[in-house]
């Protein structure tokens, strides 16, 4: 199994949109859907500081992942988060997913990253396991908060 990457590029719009609906189909998130292929094609992820990097076998595509790199203002440093990983079901189980995890590790320490997170349903067991056997572990002492548009608006108002 050889596995290519190349970073998402304007000739990339319309697959990188059928992977982000296809995980938004996986995820049960088809309503919440909102970003587009104009979107995509404007540079709306880079221009908000995330990399699309495509995997692809033999010229087929078979995933991608979406990343940003932040700063960890406490402990010093930078950390890569990952937004999405997204493996086409047919490839999945295979050693595609390590494959890209650990091209994504190689891209983490060229930008001088010391840690990786990401988040992972916990509906998604199988996400969970191949988490777990990669050496990652949850963060059990936080939790993700989300604030959607009307409650920031809301606050805003207060």
């Amino acid at each position: 199994m050889a596995l290519d990457f190349r970073f998402l590029t304007s000739d990339d719009v319309e697959l990188t949109m059928r992977f982000i609906r296809e995980l938004a189909s996986y995820e049960n998130r088809i309503p919440e859907l909102a970003i587009t292929e104009q979107n995509i094609a404007d540079g709306f992820l880079a221009q908000n500081g995330t990399e699309v990097l495509l995997a692809f076998e033999s010229d087929i595509p078979i995933g991608f992942v979406a990343f940003h790199i932040g700063l960890k203002s406490i402990l010093g440093g930078l950390r890569m988060y990952m937004d999405d990983i997204y493996i086409r079901p047919s490839y999945q189980k295979k050693g595609y997913a390590l494959a890209i995890e650990r091209k994504a590790c190689e891209i983490a320490l060229s930008k001088g990253c010391d840690e990786i997170e990401w988040k992972c349903y916990e509906w998604n067991q199988d996400s969970i396991n191949f988490c777990i056997a990669m050496g990652a572990h949850p963060v059990n002492d936080c939790n993700l908060y989300r604030l959607s548009q009307e409650a920031i608006v809301k606050l805003l108002n207060k």
